[in-house]
């Protein structure tokens, strides 16, 4: 993402879109590039996890974004865009699969499991609203 010239105009747009319109990116067919990128990356990962099974199920997968959601931001990566990495956020993922099996391991359940991954995604929005409040309030001054 830093090394590339599209993974720069990326951050730049996810950081503060008119400042880059400003700057001369043009931010349509970035956006269409990653909405690509994404979707083919969706496509190969169903692939990969209905390769062994011979059916599909549409209930497969609920609550994936929860986890995904919460390794993301775990990992350090903004939700409102222009901070983070790709190895902060396989750390976060890490990190929630670690918590996954631990929590398995000692006999809790599904519903417990999912508690306590929504309760660290809730806590960890609530320290980085903190934090950013703090570090905006001293850029005022």
């Amino acid at each position: 993402m830093n090394r590339t010239v599209h993974g720069r105009n990326a951050y730049a747009i996810g950081d503060n879109r008119e400042a880059a319109v400003n700057a001369g990116i043009r931010v349509g067919p970035h956006m269409m590039i990653n909405f690509m990128l994404i979707g083919f990356l969706a496509a190969l990962s169903a692939a990969v996890f209905y390769s062994e099974s011979g059916s599909v199920n549409p209930n497969d997968g609920s609550l994936f974004e929860l986890w995904a959601i919460t390794a993301v931001v775990l990992g350090g990566t903004k939700l409102t865009g222009g901070a983070g990495s790709i190895v902060s956020t396989l750390g976060g993922v890490i990190a929630i699969q670690l918590l996954r099996k631990g929590l398995g391991y000692i006999g809790a359940g599904t519903e417990t499991v999912n508690l306590v991954i929504g309760l660290i995604l809730i806590a960890v929005l609530f320290l980085d609203r903190q934090l950013n409040m703090k570090s905006k309030g001293e850029l005022k001054v």
